[in-house]
Protein backbone atom coordinates (compact mmCIF):
# COMPACT_ATOMS: atom_id res chain seq x y z
CA UNK A 1 0.00 0.00 0.00
CA UNK A 2 2.71 2.74 1.05
CA UNK A 3 5.05 1.55 -2.46
CA UNK A 4 1.95 2.43 -4.32
CA UNK A 5 1.43 5.64 -2.87
CA UNK A 6 4.85 6.13 -3.42
CA UNK A 7 4.23 5.33 -6.97
CA UNK A 8 1.16 7.43 -7.27
CA UNK A 9 3.00 10.53 -5.79
CA UNK A 10 5.75 9.83 -7.98
CA UNK A 11 4.04 10.45 -11.62
CA UNK A 12 2.47 13.62 -10.09
CA UNK A 13 6.14 14.68 -10.12
CA UNK A 14 7.13 13.67 -13.55
CA UNK A 15 10.88 13.90 -14.80
CA UNK A 16 11.80 16.07 -11.43
CA UNK A 17 14.26 15.32 -8.61
CA UNK A 18 11.57 14.55 -6.91
CA UNK A 19 10.18 11.75 -8.69
CA UNK A 20 13.93 9.87 -8.81
CA UNK A 21 13.92 10.03 -5.18
CA UNK A 22 10.40 8.74 -4.62
CA UNK A 23 11.01 5.93 -7.15
CA UNK A 24 13.97 4.94 -5.14
CA UNK A 25 12.11 4.33 -1.99
CA UNK A 26 9.36 2.76 -3.75
CA UNK A 27 12.35 0.09 -4.86
CA UNK A 28 13.34 -0.44 -1.25
CA UNK A 29 10.11 -0.48 0.51
CA UNK A 30 8.74 -3.26 -2.79
CA UNK A 31 12.06 -5.32 -1.78
CA UNK A 32 10.82 -5.22 1.90
CA UNK A 33 7.24 -6.14 1.00
CA UNK A 34 8.12 -8.87 -1.15
CA UNK A 35 9.82 -10.82 1.79
CA UNK A 36 6.93 -10.23 4.37
CA UNK A 37 4.38 -11.67 0.80
CA UNK A 38 6.83 -14.56 1.00
CA UNK A 39 7.02 -15.25 4.73
CA UNK A 40 2.96 -15.21 4.45
CA UNK A 41 2.80 -18.24 2.17
CA UNK A 42 5.50 -20.56 3.74
CA UNK A 43 5.14 -22.47 7.00
CA UNK A 44 8.42 -20.72 8.74
CA UNK A 45 8.47 -17.00 10.39
CA UNK A 46 12.00 -17.19 11.45
CA UNK A 47 13.75 -18.34 8.18
CA UNK A 48 13.24 -17.73 4.25
CA UNK A 49 14.54 -19.41 1.52
CA UNK A 50 16.63 -16.28 -0.09
CA UNK A 51 17.18 -17.32 -3.58
CA UNK A 52 13.38 -17.37 -3.63
CA UNK A 53 13.09 -13.88 -2.22
CA UNK A 54 16.15 -12.59 -4.29
CA UNK A 55 14.16 -13.76 -7.87
CA UNK A 56 11.17 -11.71 -6.47
CA UNK A 57 13.29 -8.45 -6.64
CA UNK A 58 16.22 -8.79 -8.79
CA UNK A 59 13.96 -8.65 -11.87
CA UNK A 60 11.77 -6.08 -11.41
CA UNK A 61 14.65 -3.60 -10.37
CA UNK A 62 16.05 -4.33 -13.83
CA UNK A 63 13.07 -4.31 -15.97
CA UNK A 64 12.61 -0.53 -15.82
CA UNK A 65 15.21 -0.38 -18.54
CA UNK A 66 14.64 -2.41 -21.54
CA UNK A 67 17.95 -1.75 -22.68
CA UNK A 68 19.30 -3.90 -19.87
CA UNK A 69 19.66 -7.96 -20.48
CA UNK A 70 19.08 -9.61 -17.49
CA UNK A 71 20.88 -13.25 -16.71
CA UNK A 72 20.23 -14.71 -13.22
CA UNK A 73 21.11 -18.23 -11.54
CA UNK A 74 20.12 -19.40 -8.08
CA UNK A 75 21.52 -22.07 -5.38
CA UNK A 76 19.03 -22.44 -2.67
CA UNK A 77 20.16 -20.70 0.01
CA UNK A 78 17.70 -20.83 3.66
CA UNK A 79 18.70 -18.17 5.96
CA UNK A 80 17.00 -15.99 9.02
CA UNK A 81 14.71 -13.51 7.97
CA UNK A 82 16.67 -10.63 9.06
CA UNK A 83 19.48 -11.11 7.56
CA UNK A 84 17.84 -11.75 4.14
CA UNK A 85 16.22 -8.19 4.97
CA UNK A 86 19.41 -6.96 4.92
CA UNK A 87 20.67 -8.62 1.74
CA UNK A 88 17.46 -7.56 -0.67
CA UNK A 89 18.66 -4.44 0.49
CA UNK A 90 22.07 -4.60 -0.47
CA UNK A 91 20.82 -6.32 -3.64
CA UNK A 92 18.28 -3.36 -4.30
CA UNK A 93 21.13 -0.38 -3.75
CA UNK A 94 23.82 -2.12 -6.17
CA UNK A 95 20.84 -3.09 -9.09
CA UNK A 96 19.49 0.78 -8.68
CA UNK A 97 22.92 1.79 -9.07
CA UNK A 98 23.76 -0.47 -12.25
CA UNK A 99 20.90 0.64 -13.78
CA UNK A 100 20.76 4.37 -12.93
CA UNK A 101 24.82 4.34 -13.90
CA UNK A 102 26.00 1.82 -15.67
CA UNK A 103 24.81 2.46 -19.41
CA UNK A 104 24.59 5.99 -19.86
CA UNK A 105 22.88 7.14 -23.07
CA UNK A 106 20.15 4.26 -23.12
CA UNK A 107 23.13 2.03 -23.86
CA UNK A 108 22.51 -1.78 -24.06
CA UNK A 109 23.80 -3.78 -21.90
CA UNK A 110 23.98 -6.87 -19.50
CA UNK A 111 23.56 -7.48 -16.14
CA UNK A 112 24.24 -10.93 -14.32
CA UNK A 113 23.13 -11.75 -11.10
CA UNK A 114 23.77 -15.39 -9.01
CA UNK A 115 23.69 -16.65 -5.38
CA UNK A 116 25.80 -19.65 -4.87
CA UNK A 117 26.38 -21.54 -1.81
CA UNK A 118 30.49 -21.93 -0.60
CA UNK A 119 31.91 -23.74 1.82
CA UNK A 120 31.57 -20.85 4.47
CA UNK A 121 28.52 -19.77 3.75
CA UNK A 122 26.77 -18.04 0.32
CA UNK A 123 28.01 -15.76 -2.20
CA UNK A 124 26.26 -13.14 -4.44
CA UNK A 125 27.78 -11.65 -7.44
CA UNK A 126 26.43 -9.14 -9.62
CA UNK A 127 27.72 -7.78 -12.46
CA UNK A 128 27.21 -5.31 -15.32
CA UNK A 129 29.18 -4.91 -19.12
CA UNK A 130 28.65 -1.02 -18.55
CA UNK A 131 30.65 2.39 -18.02
CA UNK A 132 32.79 0.79 -14.86
CA UNK A 133 33.56 3.07 -12.09
CA UNK A 134 35.93 6.26 -12.52
CA UNK A 135 39.95 5.18 -12.25
CA UNK A 136 40.21 7.20 -8.94
CA UNK A 137 37.06 5.81 -7.25
CA UNK A 138 37.39 4.80 -3.60
CA UNK A 139 34.26 3.05 -1.98
CA UNK A 140 35.76 4.23 1.29
CA UNK A 141 35.06 7.98 0.29
CA UNK A 142 32.38 7.34 -1.48
CA UNK A 143 29.55 10.09 -0.78
CA UNK A 144 27.04 8.08 -2.53
CA UNK A 145 24.18 7.25 0.83
CA UNK A 146 23.44 3.64 -1.79
CA UNK A 147 27.27 3.05 -1.17
CA UNK A 148 27.20 3.73 2.66
CA UNK A 149 24.61 1.50 2.76
CA UNK A 150 26.07 -1.13 1.05
CA UNK A 151 29.18 -1.20 3.13
CA UNK A 152 27.77 -0.83 6.76
CA UNK A 153 25.31 -3.62 6.15
CA UNK A 154 27.71 -5.81 4.78
CA UNK A 155 29.44 -5.51 7.76
CA UNK A 156 26.50 -6.33 10.05
CA UNK A 157 25.94 -9.37 8.45
CA UNK A 158 29.72 -10.09 9.02
CA UNK A 159 30.14 -10.78 5.38
CA UNK A 160 32.68 -9.03 2.84
CA UNK A 161 33.14 -7.70 -0.32
CA UNK A 162 34.95 -7.16 -3.06
CA UNK A 163 34.05 -4.48 -6.14
CA UNK A 164 35.88 -3.93 -9.19
CA UNK A 165 34.96 -1.55 -11.42
CA UNK A 166 37.16 -1.87 -14.42
CA UNK A 167 35.70 -3.41 -17.97
CA UNK A 168 31.94 -2.59 -15.99
CA UNK A 169 31.59 -3.29 -12.50
CA UNK A 170 31.09 -6.87 -10.27
CA UNK A 171 30.78 -6.72 -6.69
CA UNK A 172 31.05 -10.37 -5.12
CA UNK A 173 29.49 -10.12 -1.65
CA UNK A 174 29.93 -13.34 0.64
CA UNK A 175 28.23 -14.15 3.52
CA UNK A 176 27.95 -16.52 6.72
CA UNK A 177 24.49 -18.45 6.29
CA UNK A 178 23.34 -19.78 9.98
Amino acid sequence: MIAGMISLAETNYGEGGESGILHDVSIRIRAISELYDLLYTTDSITDVRLDDYLTRIVAPVVRVSDNIELSESYDTVVMPVKSAISLGIIVTEILTNAVKYAFPGNRKGSLSFSLRKTDTGAMIEISDDGAGLPDNFDISTAHSLGFKLVLMIIKQIKGDYSLDGKNGTRWRISFPVD
